[in-house]
């Protein structure tokens, strides 16, 4: 099995890297992931964009 630095690494060229998505816990039943929020992740009337929480959903999906 593979530790969650691991799994860091396997996204940090990708956009789960570029959205900076940092993963804390990677296990076959359990995933922690989190995102900062930031202005360039946000849509433009200021609240976080969709597509960014999804893709953090997404993300820690397919970890698993």
């Amino acid at each position: 099995m593979n530790d969650v630095d691991d799994f860091q690494r396997f996204g940090a060229a990708f956009l789960p890297g570029h959205l900076g998505i940092e993963f804390l816990l990677v296990e076959p039943d359990e995933v922690r992931a989190r995102m900062t929020v930031a202005r360039e992740k946000c849509a433009w009337n200021g609240f976080l964009h969709a597509g960014a929480v999804v893709t953090l959903a997404d993300t820690a999906c397919g970890y698993a």
